[in-house]
């Protein structure tokens, strides 16, 4: 359909035409299908209006966008057009989400609701639009289990009348939330599956790129460095170079920082986040600039940077749009307390944030609130309270399959409480998981001291894990021995622990 077309079309005909242009993200035929037309024609539709606001925001024109869709839905309602009314609401909500803006999100996606009840009932697709919409916005008011059962919802009524799109949303949706959840299993099969039924639809390439970071994200919270980054670097690479300026593009750049962080390539990490900084200067997205600051802030932390001086700069990262960011940074000071033996302060706040993980369900960053908790009671020596704490933190994590929680990890608050769970005989099954398969070399001097206990059970645990790390996790401890031979020697009095 060219532009002159697109006028004399019945209303019903050019809704769906439209709405079929942004569900499949053909914006270049969007641009291409405007031209020609005149202002006052555009005025006279809700849904051409609606296609100039999306070009618009395409553009990164947001001062435009936003006005634009507003004034689409107000013209909607005024001609009685409720299907196109219902869904610049729900184009405006997903702005405001994506631009951090979650109450104003909230406030669109209430107008939506509002419109859809003055449409005829029985319309499936617009249902599951709604469900869809509404679960989308909800793990950011920290309701993941709801969010699942209405996305769940969603996808069923998708696949009830084969709304391809709507499924890979859908899946899309779901696979984040399970992520957060830590039910990575689930999460991997949800992705991949609305890979596949992404390239069956033929839909937007932008629409892939969200579907990439989820799977480089599920690979970042299990832990899988090197199978996150091919997805990064490999299966995304043609698409980021497409879609340089763009919201997933970001979030897969900074996922591609936390993997290599992961495997401590801190200078290749800090250089990451400078792309990630180019990205929200062109977005003009300052919203997300406080998730930059923490995310570069700890990587400081881990290259041995002042706890302070990375205080400093978390608590002057911009203003926090929203509840979300403000949990993280009350996490990220927590551990800086940990590390600067701030135990009361860290005490205080690690419990406040435990409630609030909890009620959102955000498991992984839970299990990270508990191993701090367990770090703080084992520095002071409260026994009972860090047994308690290690059943909460690795107790869970062995019955979830989990070894690894990301954002937060710090090797040697890690490896203390592994050394605690060895001393104890507490989940020390899952410490030594950890301790083999997340801490290495980090974790060969607390070993050794264990190496000494008067229990003969935690000498024997110590020394089959260290026999299992291997010589190289001896390094750090040999550093600077003269030569080979002597380095030799010192090995074998340090395998017997003298």
């Amino acid at each position: 359909m060219d532009a002159v077309d697109a006028y004399h079309f019945n209303e019903q005909d050019l809704d769906a035409w439209a709405e079929a242009l942004i569900d499949q993200g053909r914006f270049d035929e969007i641009a291409q299908a405007l031209q020609g037309l005149e202002a006052a024609q555009i005025g006279e539709r809700p849904s051409l209006l609606r296609l100039q606001a999306h070009a618009a925001y395409q553009q990164g024109d947001f001062e435009q966008a936003f006005p634009l869709i507003q004034e689409a839905q107000q013209l909607a309602v005024h001609q009685d057009a409720w299907r196109p009314a219902v869904y610049c609401a729900l184009d405006e909500a997903r702005w405001w989400q994506t631009r951090e803006q979650y109450e104003a999100a909230h406030l669109a996606l209430e107008a939506a609701r509002r419109l859809a009840e003055r449409m005829p009932v029985g319309n499936i697709e617009l249902q599951a639009d709604l469900l869809l919409a509404v679960s989308r916005l909800m793990p950011d008011f920290s309701q993941n289990r709801e969010a699942v059962v209405l996305c769940d919802r969603a996808l069923h009524l998708y696949e009830r009348i084969g709304h391809l799109a709507g499924q890979v949303q859908s899946l899309w949706l779901l696979s984040v939330i399970n992520t957060y959840m830590a039910h990575l299993t689930e999460a991997r099969a949800q992705i991949e599956r609305a890979l596949l039924l992404h390239q069956m639809a033929g839909l937007a390439p932008v629409l892939r790129l969200y579907l990439l970071n989820v799977s480089a994200h599920v690979h970042l919270y299990a832990g899988q460095a090197q199978a996150g980054l091919q997805v990064v670097r490999r299966d995304a690479a043609g698409l980021l170079q497409e879609f340089p300026h763009s919201k997933p593009a970001l979030y897969l750049v900074m996922a591609e920082g936390a993997l290599l962080r992961q495997q401590r390539r801190f200078t290749e990490t800090l250089a990451v986040y400078d792309r990630a900084e180019k990205i929200v200067d062109a977005l003009e997205d300052e919203g997300y600039r406080p998730w930059l600051a923490f995310h570069r802030g700890w990587t400081h932390v881990l290259m041995g940077e002042s706890p302070a001086r990375v205080r400093a700069t978390l608590m002057q990262a911009g203003v926090l749009q929203n509840e979300v960011m403000v949990r993280a940074l009350n996490m990220y000071l927590a551990a800086l307390d940990v590390l600067e033996e701030r135990f009361v302060d860290a005490e205080a706040l690690l419990e406040k944030i435990s409630v609030d993980f909890d009620q959102s369900a955000h498991f992984l960053e839970l299990f990270a609130v508990r191993v701090y908790q367990a770090r703080v009671y084992e520095q002071q020596g409260r026994v009972g309270r860090l047994r308690e704490a290690m059943e909460r933190s690795l107790g869970w994590a062995e019955e979830a399959g989990v070894d690894y929680f990301p954002h937060y990890w710090h090797p040697q608050v890690v490896a203390g409480v592994c050394m605690a769970a060895l001393r104890l005989g507490v989940h020390s099954r899952q410490a030594e998981l950890m301790i083999i398969r997340r801490l290495g070399d980090v974790a060969a001097p607390g070993l050794v001291g264990l190496l000494a206990d008067e229990s003969l059970t935690v000498r024997q645990r110590a020394r089959s894990v260290l026999a299992a790390l291997g010589d190289d996790a001896f390094q750090s401890i040999l550093d600077g021995a003269p030569g080979p031979r002597l380095n030799a020697i010192l090995l074998a009095h340090v395998r017997q622990g003298r």
